[in-house]
């Protein structure tokens, strides 16, 4: 690119991929957000052990190639996921990226993984600001919203907290995710030019692209649209998904069966994807 990006830093970014990466304007948020992002689900356990010191350095090695854009939540690990990706930051210069966050899914058990009223979200942030070691977020967004049981409670208590955080300077914009298409359309439709990012997952795979569909809906409401897991949570890739991957079984065959193929050729089905 003959332009740095504002995220750039001399002296920590390898300038020479940062100009091999492409950033595209993100939304209405005026912020211009690196191609790929990295999402960090996999400094839990999600994906099986990870010591922090090897997710430390694989969070400084993807900043200094160009990614300036880093998603994490509480749900993952439960905290572990903030907590090492704030060690990590502690030597990043803080221009160098944005970090987004999520509030409303927690805790492993059932009874206490969701809570999306007003108290809960501004605990959240607040800890998440913490374990981030940050003085802002750059995006929050509420995480899963097909699990609570009446949507007005996104309305009247998760959204207006958020707006009171973004107001006292703790985060500057708000998203809204879910796996369900529809759901996310009516949680935005339900609360216009409120929200600033919309993220999905699983939708704009080989076996799913129903993101699609969806674009100039998103795109008319000005929202930057992140698509996170595009090897749908494993599913795409030589390695396979972990035990818990919730598909039909069907869809785990036929993705095991090419995975089998591309490991005969040589070559990583997730680069295919």
């Amino acid at each position: 690119m003959e332009q740095l990006p504002s995220t750039f830093v001399n002296g920590f970014h390898d300038e020479e991929s940062v100009r091999k990466m492409q950033y595209n304007q993100f939304g209405r948020t005026g912020l211009q957000v690196s191609k790929i992002s990295l999402g960090t689900g996999t400094l839990s356990k999600f994906y099986g052990d990870l010591d922090a010191a090897t997710g430390i350095k694989a969070v400084h090695q993807a900043l200094r190639k160009g990614i300036n854009y880093v998603d994490t939540a509480p749900y993952y690990g439960q905290g572990r996921s903030e907590e090492i990706l704030g060690q990590a930051l502690k030597d990043v210069p803080r221009q160098a990226y944005y970090v987004a966050t999520k509030v409303g899914r927690y805790e492993l058990d059932y009874e206490n993984m969701f809570d999306y009223s007003a108290k809960k979200t501004r605990e959240s942030v607040e800890k998440s600001l913490k374990l981030l070691g940050v003085d802002y977020l750059d995006v929050v967004q509420i995480h899963d919203v097909e699990f609570v049981e009446d949507l007005s409670v996104i309305w009247n208590e998760t959204l207006p907290t958020l707006e009171k955080l973004r107001d006292e300077g703790k985060l500057k914009f708000i998203g809204v995710s879910a796996y369900p298409m529809d759901v996310l359309k009516k949680v935005i439709v339900g609360a216009p030019g409120r929200f600033d990012t919309v993220l999905c997952y699983c939708r704009n795979t080989l076996i799913d692209d129903s993101l699609k569909e969806y674009i100039p809906f998103f795109e008319e409401n000005k929202l930057a649209i992140i698509c996170a897991s595009g090897h749908g949570l494993g599913l795409l890739t030589n390695a396979g998904p972990q035990p818990w991957h919730p598909c039909q079984d069907q869809t785990k065959l036929i993705c095991r069966e090419a995975s089998e193929y591309c490991k005969q050729q040589g070559v990583e089905l997730g680069k295919l994807a």
